[in-house]
């Protein structure tokens, strides 16, 4: 398997990630006898044109940190692009350049580190997977009672991630043709949400979530959104571990696009029976905490949101005058 480290500013963390992967590496090879990995890709995105001058200080250290690898270690390649397309056509570009099924490949944050465990995983289950979904070693929460060794879902924290070549190749097709397959997708999602939700809750999640997913059609740094729109498309979910197998250093540097904050309620011993949709065994529990970290289900909290909103909104406008 290769693994290919998405590096843009944090040096720090890229080094950490490096440097975890070659102990895994060398983990795996005494426990096996072979080594999982055949070399690693550090692939440093372009400067975006909008960069500030702290920004194009910390890029070109991560640049020099990725070019000093490759020189000390024998089984590095680096990918090193003076352009920069947005996060989506990044990706795409990065497993292209592999010239392999992307089955094969991993996708690696620099904030979120693996386990040997996770790896394993990855490596055990690649093989087995379904060629339009995707596999992924964060899940919000643990089952440790299920009889399985994995559960299917569409929240996940984005941890490492491999892309079956079905789906990839959907995402680069709906990333040209944008809303052509709108309204399969919007039924599909409508199915989905059902499986878990009704009333006032289903309207509220469907109606934030299909423009939320749909903004990766357009949006050039949302690849998650356009990769969990093909997933709906498709009728497929992630299949994950069932418990988290990577840690989630988001929060640690505040220099990623995102910085997550994993709520309390994460990582709790879920003992919800699963429910088989469209054939995945997924947890209806676990799905609906995972819409609801994004938007409030109830009347009473979405009303309450609102209106926090508009108050806020009010006080900024008086603020400028």
């Amino acid at each position: 398997m290769i693994p290919i480290i998405l590096a843009y500013q944090r040096p720090e963390l890229t080094l950490q990630l490096f440097t975890k992967l070659h102990q895994i590496n060398s983990d795996f090879q005494k426990k096996n006898g072979e080594y999982v990995f055949s070399w690693i890709v550090l692939a440093h995105d372009g400067l975006q044109d909008k960069a500030g001058s702290e920004i194009r200080r910390y890029h070109e250290q991560t640049r020099q940190l990725c070019r000093d690898l490759e020189k000390d270690k024998a089984n590095v390649k680096t990918l090193l692009f003076d352009k920069n397309i947005g996060l989506t056509q990044h990706i795409f570009r990065c497993i292209d350049a592999q010239g392999i099924n992307s089955r094969d490949c991993i996708l690696f944050e620099e904030d979120k580190i693996p386990t040997l465990e996770a790896i394993e995983f990855l490596k055990s289950s690649k093989d087995l997977m379904n060629p339009s979904c995707i596999l992924d070693t964060l899940p919000i929460n643990q089952h440790l009672g299920l009889e399985l060794n994995y559960v299917s879902t569409l929240f996940t924290d984005n941890g490492n991630v491999v892309i079956g070549e079905e789906l990839l190749n959907l995402a680069k097709e709906l990333w040209i043709k944008k809303d052509l397959f709108q309204n399969e997708f919007e039924k599909n999602l409508l199915f989905y949400f059902s499986n878990f939700l009704s009333g006032f809750s289903l309207r509220r999640a469907y109606g934030y979530y299909s423009k939320f997913f749909s903004w990766g059609l357009t949006n050039i740094d949302r690849p998650d959104s356009l990769l969990s729109y093909a997933l709906i498309l498709s009728q497929k979910l992630k299949v994950c571990p069932t418990f988290p197998l990577s840690e989630n250093w988001s929060d640690r540097d505040t220099r990623g696009k995102n910085v997550n904050i994993v709520p309390n309620n994460r990582g709790i011993d879920c003992n919800f029976s699963t429910t088989e949709i469209w054939g995945f065994n997924t947890c209806t529990r676990c799905e609906k905490q995972g819409v609801s970290e994004r938007i409030e289900l109830n009347r009473i909290g979405a009303l309450k949101v609102g209106l926090n909103y508009r108050i806020s909104k009010h006080r900024n406008s008086k603020q400028k005058q």
